[in-house]
């Protein structure tokens, strides 16, 4: 009914029709929140219990993903007298009921992992510098250790980001996020990703050595997106609406936006 000043002006009859049948997910798309974990709760048991909360909304609201912002815990690690390690799952650790969870709630992608524990873990207790080979063998096999426990307890695969945003960083964090790429790529199976601007550092010196090209607000053309897809890499975005409370940019970035450029999701 369409009414003018309080009078009735015009009354239309419609019937709309509900097909009924549900969108089937996509099982190729990375959409998903930076997580940084439970801020507010005050006990071990609230930040679990928020934890999962959080984690239960982002999946009923769509996500595929998240892009976890705290890592493994270092406490149960233990290092063997030939550089070898492993760790106790204890079920303390927020990291360890992240993952349940994530594989519970049924995420179809890879978590996008922004905590480097390898570099805190392959320094413990020596004084090899991150340039040694007795450093560098040291995280390779705390992250082959990693990958082979995710494989065991059915948790998602992680794609490891050494430095975030390293293109806005110095010439160490630079060079370090690339030493660090090229050691994971030396692990079978093991894929990475890098974020940042579109710049020739994130094209050419880290770029080669990442499976996720991460973009920060802006996207090369879509020619050239459709080069580097080609090329076997996957492609998204990230920081179109850092707060995630505007409902229409984040409509826009993961509907149109990503059909038009042809990119796999959005963080």
């Amino acid at each position: 009914r369409i009414s003018v000043g309080g009078a009735e002006a015009l009354s239309l009859s419609m019937r709309l029709r509900v097909l009924p049948y549900s969108l089937i997910e996509p099982t190729d798309m990375y959409w998903g929140e930076y997580y940084t974990g439970p801020k507010f709760a005050n006990t071990d048991e609230a930040k679990i219990a928020t934890m999962k909360a959080d984690m239960a909304d982002m999946r009923a609201n769509g996500m595929t993903s998240v892009g976890l912002c705290f890592g493994p815990p270092t406490d149960t690690l233990v290092w063997a007298a030939d550089d070898t390690c492993s760790i106790t799952w204890d079920g303390a650790s927020l990291y360890e009921h992240f993952m349940d969870t994530y594989a519970e709630l049924g995420y179809p992608m890879p978590v996008v992992l922004l905590s480097d524990s390898g570099q805190g873990a392959a320094g413990m207790g020596i004084d090899d510098p991150v340039s040694s080979e007795r450093w560098a063998n040291r995280y390779k096999a705390y992250w082959s250790m990693m990958q082979q426990e995710q494989q065991e307890r059915g948790w998602p695969e992680l794609f490891i980001q050494p430095v975030d945003e390293p293109g806005w960083q110095d010439r160490e964090a630079k060079d370090r996020n690339v030493y660090c790429l090229q050691l994971l790529k030396q692990i079978p199976g093991m894929r990475t990703e890098q974020d940042g601007p579109g710049d020739d550092y994130f094209h050419n010196e880290a770029g080669p050595y990442a499976d996720m090209w991460n973009y920060n607000g802006a996207l090369v053309k879509p020619e050239r997106i459709r080069q580097i897809q080609e090329d076997g890499r996957i492609v998204v975005i990230y920081n179109c609406d850092v707060e995630s409370y505007r409902p229409e940019t984040c409509r826009y970035t993961a509907g149109w936006f990503q059909l038009a450029s042809g990119i796999s999701g959005c963080y």
